[in-house]
């Protein structure tokens, strides 16, 4: 008997996304909503849930390969857009003071009247004071919390035990900023005093910000290094992660159920830094970098999960269950501790004719690498021959923004494509080549 080899190679590209909150290996997989326990395809599928690797041997499914990455950035004060928008604020903001100090005053401080204006040309540190100043009250105590993933992976699901390995290489990162009070009065006074690019000597007696030195003729501003008190806890999390599927069918009262498990091995890498806002004005202040390799820790862990799934008799119906992480996970540094938990979903799905219905469920809140979700997937697939139409629709209970999307897919042939919108400004994107043959 001639056996049938089906290989497939899938590329997974998430772009722009500041908020995919269903977090997707595969085109298929985006644009579902993320519903795909019960109704997997290839690595991904044995990767979400071990025992379809026995429904894919079922289906005359033999070789699978996938490369795949996914970014998850929760910025609920769109942070990360601030700092695109203002990549050079800090070094124009400190040119600027630089440039002020020292500069001689046009005033006689020992005659000029209130009003008399000292200096000129002010009004551009006045606007970028003004845009710190929105920056900080902005950020003031807000997360950002961010996870990067690459997956590599294959499966052989013609042999007597099916298998599956897959490497995992995931980037947590968490950072809070906490502003100070006195930072935001410090930039208050030199947005308010200098926007309307003059200079008083009324403005420099009331202001302690402002001085005229000894001299009576050179201006001296208080330097931010030498008044900033605002600091960021950044913590990030490493996680390599090799974990390896095993699927059997078992038969309990006359039914078949198909079972698997993925032990998963993971070396930790932990860094954790304190950043004080003032030391990034000094020129010889130590990199972050420098700082997260000298905080470091490493640690190994092992968990695993669990799956099954099963048709129902007679009827189009396919269920299917998943334990995650069955084992707790966690590393600590400093303050800070990494978490993973375990999490409990439920699938299915109902065939109709060319169309399949999908349903997946979280029955429980879990952490990730700190990052909590408990996500619900509803997704419809219509196939005929080489074209496919597919839509869906998730939403993330433990997510307070941007928690649900909308996604749409198509296949044409051995190209998939797929986007997930959850904003204007927010989105996923997903490409993917199959071949089977």
């Amino acid at each position: 008997m001639t056996k049938r080899l089906s290989a497939c190679l899938a590329f997974s590209l998430s772009a722009l996304s500041l908020s995919s909150n269903v977090a997707a290996l595969d085109a298929r997989s985006i644009a579902l909503g993320g519903s795909v326990l019960s109704n997997g395809r290839g690595v991904n599928g044995t990767f979400e849930n071990p025992a379809t690797l026995m429904n894919l041997n079922n289906m005359g499914e033999h070789t699978h390969f996938q490369i795949g990455a996914t970014v998850d950035l929760r910025d609920s004060a769109d942070v990360a857009e601030i700092v695109d928008n203002n990549p050079d604020l800090v070094d124009d903001f400190e040119t600027q003071i630089d440039s002020l100090s020292g500069q001689t005053v046009s005033c006689d401080i020992l005659t000029a009247a209130t009003d008399t204006v000292c200096l000129n040309e002010t009004a551009e540190l006045g606007a970028l004071s003004a845009t710190a100043l929105d920056i900080l009250n902005t950020i003031d105590g807000q997360d950002i919390d961010g996870q990067a993933t690459f997956d590599i992976g294959f499966a052989k699901t013609n042999t007597s035990i099916p298998f599956g390995i897959h490497l995992r290489v995931m980037a947590t990162g968490i950072a809070t900023p906490n502003v100070s009070d006195v930072d935001k009065d410090y930039t208050d006074v030199i947005a308010n005093t200098l926007s309307d690019g003059i200079l008083t000597f009324g403005e420099i007696e009331d202001n302690i910000e402002f001085a005229v030195e000894t001299n009576g003729l050179s201006l001296s501003l208080r330097q931010p290094e030498d008044t900033f008190q605002s600091t960021a806890e950044i913590a990030a999390l490493l996680r390599t992660q090799v974990g390896i599927s095993l699927a059997r069918t078992v038969s309990l009262s006359g039914r078949d159920y198909d079972i698997g498990i993925t032990p998963k091995f993971s070396k930790l890498e932990a860094g954790f830094v304190n950043v004080d806002v003032a030391d990034q004005f000094e020129e010889n202040s130590e990199s972050l970098s420098d700082q997260f390799d000298a905080s470091k820790v490493e640690s190994n862990s092992t968990t695993f999960d669990f799956g099954i799934s099963t048709q129902l008799t007679n009827k189009p119906i396919r269920v299917a269950a998943v334990l995650r992480n069955v084992i707790s996970e966690s590393i600590s540094i400093a303050d800070y501790t990494f978490e993973t938990t375990p999490q409990l979903i439920l699938g299915g799905s109902y065939q109709l004719a060319n169309a399949t219905l999908n349903a997946d469920i979280a029955l429980n809140k879990a952490k990730l690498d700190n990052l909590e979700s408990q996500k619900l997937g509803l997704g419809i697939e219509w196939e005929q021959s080489f074209f496919a139409l597919r839509a869906g629709i998730s939403h993330d209970a433990a997510r307070d923004d941007s928690a649900t999307a909308l996604s749409l897919g198509l296949g044409l042939g051995a190209l998939e494509f797929a986007t997930r919108i959850t904003e204007a400004n927010e989105g996923q994107f997903g490409l993917q080549l199959s071949f089977s043959y």
